[in-house]
């Protein structure tokens, strides 16, 4: 059975479940099965304390898009006479949003903070908040560029959705309450 073939259903035996039901829900899951991308796990038990989740979560959005054969592709190689387009492209956006979630949240301002003279201090807080302000707009504007762009190449509505598996949330309780607290943040 291939991976991008929705699987087939046998006959349920489940008493009192009419046919208009069953085709219902078959129905559903056949439209979801090509539309989940399933991310790499969160292993939340190993997780180095200094491990920032944001930024974990995004590599793993990142390697799940490379691993989809109709994106990963999405960098092409193009002439110099091209239009710059490849710097809008989704995948060149995700990469920007990792930068910026990398410097945003795990930047090392606090430690600067005596080296930097007043004003140049007070410019890098007010980037560092400007780009946290932004940051759940931006996340949803790479998802709905990458699932367009999935959608584009396979010449069908498709919007993806991207699933974040996690193992061992209760073996390391101080990085859970960190995660929720993000996810809390996160509203994409």
């Amino acid at each position: 059975l291939s991976k991008w073939m929705a699987p087939n259903f046998a006959p349920t035996t489940v008493e009192g479940a009419d046919k208009a039901s069953r085709d219902a829900v078959e129905a559903d899951i056949k439209s979801l099965f090509n539309r989940i991308v399933w991310l790499d796990m969160l292993d939340m038990a190993p997780l180095p304390a200094a491990a920032n989740l944001f930024s974990a979560i995004l590599v793993r959005v990142e390697e799940a898009v490379n691993r989809l054969p109709q994106l990963a592709a999405l960098e092409t190689s193009r002439s110099y006479l091209e239009a710059p387009e490849v710097y809008d492209a989704p995948i060149e956006k995700l990469r920007r949003l990792q930068t910026d979630v990398a410097v945003s949240w795990e930047g090392n301002l606090r430690e600067r903070r005596a080296a930097l003279e007043a004003s140049a201090f007070a410019a890098e807080v007010r980037r560092v908040e400007y780009v946290r302000l932004k940051l759940n707009a931006r996340l949803a504007e790479v998802l709905d560029g990458l699932a367009s762009e999935f959608s584009r190449r396979v010449g069908r509505d498709a919007d993806l959705l991207f699933v974040l598996p996690i193992d061992d949330f209760d073996l390391n309780p101080p990085r859970c309450l960190e995660l929720l607290e993000l996810l809390r943040t996160l509203s994409v």
